[in-house]
């Protein structure tokens, strides 16, 4: 949890450009915080949207209230909060993650192969450094390579690529 943490903010504290940086532009990052800002400053609920005025969040805000109410408790800047916010997430789920790769390595790791009882149990993962690159493995694969739509687009130089069906997607790949 805490290198996921620690690395994510060491990513955000830097001008990286516009991927990766403190500034709440690119990709979904400006409605997110339309959205944070926007519960931040609400005196009422449901908070007001800050892109169609005189009228509520018509959107899931739960989780962007948690993390508005942590901002305004503690008292840290906005930008601050939301760069804070951003990394939590990050933290959380590549711990969710680990969670469920230890679990089902646990999972079938200690059967035994035969019916015997008194038989010890066939270990798959026996050492901790595969269990830890498995895990590690599985949070790279969640977390930062993620969807890899974009990369057959440009590799395929079609952006109809992911609209097409089976045969057509082959053939558009063998293009």
């Amino acid at each position: 949890f805490l290198l996921a943490f620690l690395a994510l903010l060491r990513m955000r504290g830097y001008d990286n450009g516009i991927m990766i940086s403190p500034n709440p532009y690119g990709t979904e990052r400006p409605m997110d915080y339309a959205l944070f800002n926007a519960i931040r400053v609400s005196g009422n609920f449901p908070p007001h949207d800050p892109w169609l005025s005189g009228y509520s969040i018509n959107y899931y805000y739960f989780g962007y209230l948690l993390m508005a109410l942590m901002s305004l408790v503690s008292g840290i800047a906005q930008g601050t909060a939301y760069n804070l916010a951003l990394a939590l997430i990050f933290a959380l789920t590549a711990l969710g993650v680990a969670g469920v790769v230890f679990s089902l390595i646990d999972l079938t790791a200690g059967k035994p192969r035969a019916a015997n009882e008194d038989e010890a149990p066939r270990r798959i993962w026996p050492h901790r450094a595969g269990r830890l690159g498995a895990a590690a493995l599985a949070i790279v694969l969640v977390l930062l390579a993620g969807n890899q739509g974009g990369a057959l687009e440009i590799i395929s130089g079609s952006h109809k690529i992911l609209e097409l069906g089976q045969q057509d997607f082959v053939r558009a790949v063998a293009n």
